[in-house]
C-alpha cells in the first residue's frame, strides 16, 4: 500500500472516531436532559416526603419514639435524595468534561464544567444543611426522652417516699 492509501485510512479512522465521539456526546446530552427533568420531579417528591416526616417529628402529641422514628426516616429520605441528585450532577460533570476534552480552549465549555461542579457543591451544601437540622432535632428528641424518663423516675421515687411516709 502506498503512503497515500495509509494516510487515507488514517483520515477515515479519525472520521470514524469523531463520529463515534459525537454520537456519544449526543447520547450523553440526551441522558442528562432526561435525568435533569427526572431530578426536578424527584427533588419535589423527596422534599414533600421529608416535610411530612418533619411534621410528624415536630408533633408533640405523638410519643417520643414515634417522633424519633420520623426523624430517622427523614435521615433516610435525605440519603436517598442526595444519592439520586448526586448521580445526575455527576452526569452533568461528565458531559461537560467530555465536551471540554474535545475543545479545551472553549471558554463556554470551561464555564459549563465549572457550573456543573458548582451544582454538585451546592447539592452537597444543601443536603448537609438539611442533615444538620435533622441531627440537631435527633439530639433534642433524645434529650426530651431522657428528661421524660428522669421526670417519671422522680415521680416514682416521690410516690414511693409518700407510701413509706404513710406506713410510718
Amino acid at each position: 500500500t502506498s503512503s497515500y492509501e495509509k494516510q487515507g485510512e488514517q483520515v477515515e479512522t479519525q472520521v470514524q472516531k469523531n463520529r463515534r465521539l459525537a454520537k456519544e456526546l449526543i447520547n450523553l446530552r440526551n441522558a442528562v436532559k432526561l435525568a435533569e427533568a427526572e431530578q426536578r420531579l424527584l427533588q419535589m417528591t423527596y422534599q414533600k416526603e421529608a416535610e411530612i416526616q418533619r411534621q410528624i417529628r415536630d408533633d408533640v402529641s405523638l410519643t417520643i419514639e414515634e417522633r424519633i422514628a420520623a426523624n430517622e426516616e427523614l435521615g433516610r429520605i435525605l440519603d436517598k435524595q442526595f444519592e439520586e441528585e448526586k448521580r445526575v450532577a455527576q452526569m452533568k460533570i461528565d458531559l461537560a468534561q467530555k465536551e471540554l476534552d474535545k475543545n479545551k480552549d472553549n471558554v463556554d465549555l470551561q464555564v459549563a464544567l465549572t457550573n456543573a461542579k458548582t451544582e454538585m457543591a451546592d447539592l452537597d451544601e444543601r443536603i448537609t444543611g438539611q442533615r444538620s437540622e435533622q441531627l440537631i432535632n435527633l439530639t433534642s428528641l433524645q434529650q426530651e426522652q431522657a428528661d421524660a424518663i428522669k421526670e417519671a423516675e422522680d415521680a416514682q421515687r416521690k410516690y414511693n417516699e409518700y407510701l413509706e411516709d404513710q406506713r410510718s
